[in-house]
């Protein structure tokens, strides 16, 4: 009988451990499982390890369990040798005992020829059995850095993916709203700079109403001071010259004969004295008359000045429509422009003005010229001034034609705007319509205006020809008003004093101007450095967009290189599984040839069978072992057909992981290729929009700059306006006060002649009543002589003839003085 006897482990293996076994039954589970009811792979490995594992331990039951039926066999096989025995070699070869060795990896056939034959067979066993069990763990160690991988690429995609989101919500939320609020800190600008000018606008008219209202309460109180001073010396006068009028009576009686002898000489004198000033006032006439032509060359040369600066008006009225078409493109800009209208009519206010300001001068100027030469040199300064200041509309002028050339190409690049902007276009054409009308409506009052300040200058002309000859008819009586001529410098001098005053206040109140105006100024800078750092927060957030895309461009590169990582892995995973299946055809082919080997021991066994079938208990005993070592075989069958199986379930998940893997994949690069094209047609949009907020801006800042420059041209044009106005004021009190003193001074001269045509008829009254005092004494004188009758002849004759001369040199006297009677002098007041 055959002994079947457990082998020992060989030198070069030592047997497996209980630990090692209770850490792969801990592992590995002996309790059977289904794989098609895990997802995972990792219990099909473990279950064809616990299959090992239990192969390994039946087989070493069964080789103990052969141990022991070895010892039996051999007690009976010493029992019965001396009985049976064979013959043949054969049947002794054939009744060798052959077992069946299980060392837990390999089997191994073992009689007298164990070493020659079970050796090999054992050996590719074990060899196989390590072979699985190497490529089973690296499968194992393959799919956790395949599960590792997939776990590392499912982060990456989740982080991606928040990354990707939180992108898409800034862009959809943040950037919007940084816009929206850089939008709104300028309109809050813009308002608060709208609200500032309007602020200072309600600040000026209220200072323009206060100082037109402080001016006229001046005036009236400069005209009650004017009045009591020019009134309080006349009063003063009038009462001294009651005074010397007493006393002049008084004397005049005991004087009368003196004067009466001093009277010729003073008549011969005055009438030298009046010769001599007839011919002094020819001359001044043809002086005044030079100086009124001279005069008159310089109102012509004021008249071409004003209409020059009429010329330069309509330059600037169309300069300021074409603005205004230009500006008109937008509601807000029209809304500025349209504050202009207003502007427009003070101006007119302001010509009209200035041009009865230039008419008051005028008539200033002549009364002026005709008694002071000094003026001539101030007029030659003013000359200068106004040349200065054509100089400065010229330049104004050559800074409007580059503002207009600057418009030009604002235009130019405006036009492309145009066409989105055509809906508001005709809504301010109907405005400009509206407008234009208005402008029209202007342009018939200031023709009307004009006629009526043409009207007004012949008006005025005929007045100051009135005038000139009431001048012709004053300069008689220049000689007698020399003596007032110091009084009046003294009174000019005054009111020189006072205008210098005025002007100092009113540099002050250009100075205060002037300050507000710098304040502006300042804001605007302010407002200026505002807006330079919110370009600079606009540029920020495009380095921030630009960093975001090379983040963004890196992270795609990372992307791609962990895909060409992740592709090459997969290579190599390919690689390693085509070895796999090329070891696993072999370990195949080397199965079939254990199959066919252990059909050939089959044979053997039947041989084996047939030879032992006179040993039906051997037999019996051996179809017993049989039947287990089948079951075993069976059960190493199933476990491997079960691994085969495991092996092509694997081999179909890997495939499905890589077709969903390139679908992914694909739908991933083509989710990337539409994010990408969405985020550089948001950059276009988003640079479209930068590009129409910078543009914009320009615009605004041109606006504000236009606006500034129209509010600085008003403030300039009112306080020349306001300087012109005062101006005026002064020369009309000049010339009221020069009319009322002339008036006074009349007056006074007419009393005075009245006075002295007084005095010269109680004079001839008294010269009247002397001759006849004489002539009775001479008549008595010549009735004496008649009665002297003791006389000669020659005596009377002589006393006759001295009679008759002193009766004719008296009636000459009477004669001469009743025909040199004082013209009667009328006082009209």
């Amino acid at each position: 009988m055959p002994e079947v006897e457990p082998l020992r482990f060989p030198s070069r293996e030592d047997g497996p451990s209980l630990q090692d076994q209770v850490d792969l039954q801990a592992v590995c589970p002996s309790r059977r499982r289904s794989c098609a009811l895990v997802n995972t792979p990792s219990p099909c490995v473990n279950k064809a390890v616990c299959h090992i594992q239990e192969l390994k331990r039946k087989v070493e039951n069964w080789c103990q369990q052969s141990g022991n039926v070895q010892h039996q066999m051999s007690h009976e096989e010493q029992q019965k040798r001396k009985t049976f025995r064979l013959n043949s070699s054969d049947s002794v070869s054939s009744m060798i005992p052959t077992e069946l060795y299980i060392e837990g990896i390999g089997l191994s056939a073992r009689g007298e020829r164990e070493g020659d034959l079970l050796s090999p067979l054992r050996k590719e066993t074990t060899d196989i059995l390590v072979e699985v069990v190497y490529l089973i763990e690296r499968l194992e160690a393959d799919r956790q850095d395949a599960e590792e991988a997939l776990q590392s690429e499912k982060k990456r995609r989740r982080t991606l993916g928040r990354k990707m989101y939180s992108i898409s919500l800034w862009k959809q939320q943040e950037f919007p709203v940084a816009v929206q609020k850089e939008h709104e800190a300028c309109t809050r600008d813009i308002s608060e700079l709208k609200w500032h000018l309007k602020l200072r606008r309600d600040k000026l008219h209220q200072v323009t109403d206060r100082m037109i209202k402080t001016e006229v309460l001046n005036q009236r109180l400069n005209e009650d001071i004017d009045f009591i001073k020019k009134n309080g010396p006349l009063v003063k006068e009038k009462l001294q010259l009651e005074s010397d009028f007493m006393i002049q009576i008084n004397t005049a009686q005991h004087k009368a004969l003196e004067t009466f002898s001093k009277t010729f000489s003073d008549l011969k004198s005055c009438q030298e004295e009046m010769g001599k000033e007839e011919l002094k006032a020819d001359e001044d006439r043809g002086l005044m008359f030079n100086k009124l032509k001279g005069i008159r060359n310089l109102l012509n040369d004021r008249l071409t000045e004003f209409q020059q600066l009429i010329d330069y008006w309509d330059g600037y009225c169309i300069t300021l429509k074409e603005t205004e078409e230009r500006v008109a493109l937008k509601e807000e800009e029209w809304g500025d422009m349209s504050q202009l209208i207003p502007v427009l009519e003070v101006q007119e206010a302001a010509v009209n003005d200035l041009r009865l300001a230039g008419e008051a001068a005028v008539s200033h100027s002549e009364e002026v010229f005709c008694k002071k030469h000094q003026d001539i040199l101030a007029l030659h300064e003013e000359n200068k001034e106004y040349d200065l200041e054509t100089e400065d509309y010229s330049n104004m002028i050559y800074e409007s034609e580059q503002a207009v050339k600057q418009l030009q190409k604002e235009r130019k690049r405006m036009l492309q705007k145009i066409s989105v902007n055509e809906e508001q276009r005709e809504e301010a054409k109907e405005e400009l319509s509206q407008v234009a009308a208005m402008h029209a409506n202007t342009k018939v009052n200031l023709e009307e205006l004009e006629q009526q300040t043409f009207m007004e200058e012949q008006r005025m002309r005929k007045v100051i020809e009135n005038l000139k000859k009431d001048m012709m008819s004053e300069m008689k009586a220049k000689a007698i008003l020399k003596d007032t001529l110091t009084t009046f410098k003294a009174e000019l001098h005054q009111e020189q004093t006072n205008t210098e005053n005025a002007r100092w206040e009113l540099h002050k109140e250009f100075e205060e101007v002037s300050s507000a105006t710098k304040q502006l100024e300042i804001e605007m800078e302010k407002l200026r450095k505002i807006y330079n750092d919110k370009s600079e927060k606009i540029e920020r957030l495009r380095e921030k967009l630009c960093d975001i895309l090379n983040e963004h461009k890196n992270t795609t590169n990372c992307l791609k290189k962990e895909r060409k990582l992740k592709l090459d892995h997969l290579n190599t995973v390919k690689e390693l599984h085509q070895d796999v299946t090329k070891r696993f055809d072999h370990a195949l082919s080397r199965i079939t040839v254990l199959t066919a080997k252990s059909k050939e021991y089959r044979t053997e066994s039947d041989r084996m069978e047939e030879t032992a079938a006179t040993m039906p208990d051997v037999i019996e005993e051996l179809q017993s072992v049989f039947d287990a070592v089948e079951f075993k075989k069976q059960t190493a069958t199933l476990i491997m057909n079960t691994l085969e199986r495991d092996i092509t379930n694997c081999q179909q998940r890997m495939e499905q992981a890589v077709q969903t893997h390139t679908s992914l994949f694909t739908t991933r690069q083509q989710k990337m290729e539409e994010t990408k094209s969405d985020l550089k047609v948001a950059l276009r949009e988003n640079v479209e929009l930068a590009h129409e907020y910078r543009a914009l801006q320009k615009v605004l800042m041109i606006t504000k700059q236009g606006a500034v420059g129209v509010f600085d041209e008003r403030n300039r044009a009112e306080a020349s306006f306001y300087d012109h106005k005062q101006i005026s004021l002064l020369q009309k009190r000049m010339h009221k006060a020069v009319v009322k003193y002339f008036r006074q001074r009349n007056l006074y001269s007419q009393a005075e002649l009245a006075r002295f045509q007084t005095l010269f008829n109680e004079n001839n009254q008294k010269i009247k009543t002397v001759q006849e005092e004489l002539s009775e004494a001479i008549r008595r004188i010549s009735a004496f002589l008649h009665s002297l009758a003791d006389d000669s002849t020659t005596s009377d004759d002589a006393a006759t003839m001295e009679t008759a001369a002193v009766n004719k040199q008296a009636g000459l006297d009477a004669i001469g003085l009743n025909k040199k009677k004082m013209p009667t002098v009328q006082i009209t007041v």
